[in-house]
């Protein structure tokens, strides 16, 4: 559902109100400027897969600065209910091009390889972060591998053959490297 009705674009979280009205900042925007269209249905919540669906009412863009309101909230008390939860947007209202970015559901359970052609897992989760996001492999064993998304370590991503090609840098398997016989407590 890319680009349709879906809430794939992570646009920012729900920052503390501005106003009275229901007006709300938004922190940890994505540093690219985009505009969210009156009337445009995004989801607010702690997860893009349980989100509760709210109406643009008005969006304001000053640099860093970022406004939301939804016709659904109109007081600032109604607005601090929706503080520190992430807003998700259909990926064609804030111009994600599909050359440049890519839909958290087209990459998961996608098969990770290394330049070499060999198998490292499988991508069963991204990890949203301000510096680069993470996408996160399982390997056959159980164990993950956290993978800094920069241009060094992912060279391709086909989301039609769900294969991600990666060059893992020294260390870069071991980090983090987890496995369910771990004891996480020692």
């Amino acid at each position: 559902m890319r680009g349709s009705t879906a809430l794939d674009e992570y646009v920012g979280v729900v920052g503390r109100p501005h106003g009275t009205d229901g007006t709300m900042s938004i922190v940890d925007a994505p540093p690219q400027s985009f505009t969210l269209h009156e009337g445009i249905a995004v989801g607010v919540g702690y997860s893009r897969d349980f989100v509760e669906v709210y109406h643009v009412r008005s969006y304001v863009e000053h640099g860093p600065r970022r406004r939301i309101a939804f016709r659904e909230i109109t007081t600032a008390e109604q607005a601090v209910q929706l503080a520190e939860r992430a807003i998700y947007a259909p990926a064609s209202a804030v111009g994600a091009r599909s050359d440049e970015r890519f839909a958290i559901g087209d990459l998961l359970d996608c098969t990770v390889i290394d330049i070499n052609g060999n198998v490292i897992g499988t991508l069963t989760d991204v990890w949203l972060l301000p510096a680069n996001d993470v996408w996160e492999v399982t390997t056959s064993d159980g164990s993950t591998i956290p993978l800094p998304v920069i241009d060094d370590v992912i060279l391709d991503v086909s989301v039609e053959s769900k294969t991600i090609t990666v060059r893992l840098m020294d260390g870069l398997d071991q980090l983090g490297r987890v496995t369910a016989d771990d004891d996480i407590d020692a």
